[in-house]
């Protein structure tokens, strides 16, 4: 494999391996078969929840296989070019219930469709009997209706035929029929070159080359904007008027408050070549924005194709004062606006590879002082910036083949260590990180072709080996991967309350705060939830008192933490009382919380353990017996707290669990209380005896001992006053 050159020594390997050790080789990309298609871009195509690829076999050749993302199931499709002939798949495209895509049969290359069956493989018609085949590319698709681009011949009267070059058709696949198909003439004899097909609602827009333009064929059009509907292909206006053309290209549907239009790039020989927008007719077509005035224009044909992010166009744009930077447009003058001057000056940071996860777009640009690395924007200046200085210096690592995938983008990643591999983003620096070193050391798998299924991530990558190949990983590689402990703070005593502590981290991409909960806590029946609260996000607690929900968010490597406090309502007689949260998280980053998994006990040494507690089942009694009395030394102050052991005083066991109590307050110097808790746990908040100043006061209690067998005393006091207390014991628990 191709070795590229790295800056750094041995010690900033290291440190490069140290940044990233999590998701490394933790799951190792399955290898499911050669892939025989176009190096590039590599074509992964996924319909009906399976990947379809050029595969490659030396008993085949070169033909369609499928793959559920597992070695059992993926296989040859059909060995249509029987042995090792090949049929050399390509310009895959998802349709209604398979894909289309390009295929040789025999001396001619024509369209062809699978429904993943091998009966179901076939050619869907033959576009020019007896020559070359249609040579159908640019496949693209509006509703259950197929559009490509293919070689036009028109058959004669004596058995000759007139070649009408690429022109533009139309495969119904649905009802499916393997006629079902229309043929548009637009080039009269040359070559019409359809591209960049678009679906705008019933409408399917594309530029195409007319000699003629109009029905009255009174004018020449060059490369204009066309629509088919129904069965009719015609000039939606002659942009460039003449003989000219305005080539129209980069087409991007946008739809916003205001209305739904398909915007391009256009140059109309006086204001160069800006952007335009279309509703597909001759009166929507309009210019969007001079956005440098004047017949030089801002936009280039071989700028990267725009991308449609949180409702707006982000495209590229350049001007003599700011060079090419990022701009967004939502279709009208005003609307379009530079996002970001990136590198300020004349040259401008070049962004290049624009994609969109919905909400928030990913490229790539060059700051002038980090180099080509990967950025993201959530439409906003201030929510533009680098995600990471991937290959520290100036010359960047300039990330490959990015791609979106619904809530977080993956790439072709170089961090100077691994050579250029697999790589994950969720916009994030610490979101931001390898999920494999196909090619060790420093060799690059060059990934690329990046798809998904529901349960896997497809990818074409290179090694030593065994040659380029189709790749899958487990899809939760992509998303978040939430854990949680469950502590319990306090020992439950019937009658009182107590305290838990819950931990959520996350080790995977981030988990946004979706629609539904991150986190649901349905108590034992014998406890009922007081308070709830977290240092980051929302809880809620439902009206019956047993439901605990929170919401947030959490990026990779960060912890929330939840206090619960709950009341003990009755002793259930011995039977352990299991308590255990549930988490609900986005671990395929689909924007969904379709995965779960529940909280564990720190204490115990297996993991997804409830944390469980069990009461004392019996009661015994004691003589009265005054364990502890302040008047024999000093009193409480305000503020403060005892430690005071009980178990093996007063005939109570080691083995209790709680005492019964008679708690006295006296010699108070103000009002205050008394609050008594396991010695080692949370203290309560509730007070155990209330006082007024200068009246001795008593109460009965049950009070929990902590593991030390020992009980805390804490005192409040006004004014920072004292009061003694004394406590004597009368029973115990065990």
């Amino acid at each position: 494999m191709k070795k590229t050159l790295r800056r750094f020594g041995v010690i900033g390997v290291a440190l490069c391996a140290a940044l990233w050790p999590l998701n490394v080789g933790a799951v190792e990309p399955l290898r499911l078969a050669p892939f025989g298609g176009t190096p590039t871009p590599p074509e992964v195509t996924i319909s009906n929840g399976a990947a379809f690829f050029a595969g490659s076999s030396a008993a085949e050749g070169v033909e369609l296989w499928k793959s559920d993302g597992t070695l059992a199931g993926t296989s040859s499709v059909r060995d249509y070019s029987a042995g090792a002939a090949s049929t050399n798949p390509g310009e895959l495209t998802a349709i209604a219930n398979g894909v289309a895509f390009a295929c040789d049969r025999s001396t001619q290359r024509e369209l062809c469709f699978s429904d993943g069956t091998s009966e179901g493989t076939r050619v869907i018609f033959d576009l020019a009997i007896g020559f070359t085949g249609g040579r159908p590319k640019v496949l693209a698709t509006n509703g259950n209706d197929l559009f490509f681009a293919a070689e036009a011949y028109e058959f004669r009267p004596g058995g000759f035929s007139i070649g009408d070059g690429e022109e533009p058709y139309r495969w119904r696949s649905q009802p499916e029929a393997t006629t079902h198909w229309d043929l548009f003439f637009i080039g009269a004899g040359a070559s019409s070159k359809p591209r960049q097909f678009t679906a705008l609602g019933t409408r399917t827009l594309f530029t195409a080359f007319s000699s003629t333009f109009g029905p009255d064929q009174l004018f020449a059009s060059g490369w204009e904007l066309w629509a088919i509907e129904g069965s009719q292909a015609s000039p939606i206006k002659d942009i460039a008027v003449g003989t000219d053309s305005s080539f129209p290209w980069h087409l991007t549907a946008l739809t916003t408050a205001a209305g739904s239009w398909v915007l391009f790039s256009a140059d109309d020989l006086l204001h160069g070549r800006e952007l335009w927008r279309t509703d597909g007719t001759l009166a929507g077509t309009n210019l969007v924005a001079d956005i440098a005035a004047g017949s030089v224009g801002t936009i280039d044909v071989e700028d990267p194709a725009p991308k449609v992010v949180d409702g707006r166009l982000l495209f590229t744009a350049a001007t003599a004062a700011g060079g090419r930077e990022p701009w967004l447009s939502d279709g009208t003058e005003v609307g379009t606006v530079p996002l970001l001057d990136i590198l300020p000056g004349s040259v401008g940071s070049a962004p290049t590879s624009f994609q969109s996860t919905g909400n928030r777009g990913f490229f790539v640009a060059d700051d002038g002082v980090h180099g080509r690395e990967l950025w993201t924007t959530d439409g906003t200046s201030a929510g533009t910036s680098l995600v990471l200085d991937l290959l520290e210096g100036a010359n960047g690592s300039e990330p490959s083949a990015l791609t979106a995938l619904e809530t977080v983008a993956v790439f072709g990643g170089d961090n100077g260590s691994t050579g250029r591999e697999i790589w994950v983003s969720d916009g994030t620096a610490t979101g931001t990180f390898p999920l494999a070193d196909l090619e060790p050391g420093l060799g690059d798998s060059n990934p690329l072709g990046f798809r998904t299924n529901a349960s896997h991530l497809f990818f074409v990558a290179s090694r030593t080996a065994d040659g380029t190949s189709v790749f899958s990983l487990p899809r939760t590689a992509l998303g978040a991967a939430l854990s949680a402990e469950l502590r319990r703070l306090d020992p439950l005593v019937p009658g009182a309350e107590a305290a838990y502590q819950l931990l959520i981290r996350n080790q995977g991409t981030r988990q946004a705060d979706a629609p539904s909960d991150e986190m649901t806590d349905t108590l034992p029946p014998t406890l009922r939830a007081v308070s709830a609260s977290a240092d980051r996000g929302t809880t809620t607690i439902d009206p019956d008192l047993r439901t605990i929900r929170w919401n947030g968010s959490l990026l990779r490597g960060e912890t929330a933490t939840i206090d619960l406090r709950v009341r003990v309502l009755a002793n259930p007689g011995g039977a352990p009382i299991d308590h255990q949260a549930t988490l609900h998280f986005d671990a395929v980053a689909d924007g969904a919380n379709e995965a779960t998994a529940r909280s564990d006990d720190p204490t115990t040494p297996t993991s997804g353990d409830p944390t469980s507690f069990t009461f004392a089942q019996n009661f015994f009694t004691v003589p009265p017996c005054r364990a502890h009395d302040t008047r024999t030394f000093t009193p409480l102050s305000d503020g403060e707290s005892r430690a005071l052991p009980l178990a093996g005083l007063c005939g109570v066991p080691v083995s209790a669990k709680a005492v019964a109590l008679n708690v006295t307050a006296t010699e108070p110097s103000g009002n205050g209380h008394l609050t008594i808790s396991a010695s080692g746990f949370s203290s309560a908040n509730t007070s155990t005896l209330n006082f007024i100043a200068g009246r001795t006061r008593a109460n009965l209690a049950i009070a929990a001992l902590g593991l030390d067998g020992a009980i805390e005393v804490r005192g409040a006091v006004a004014e920072s006053g004292t009061v003694h207390f004394l406590l004597d014991v009368t029973g115990y628990f065990e």
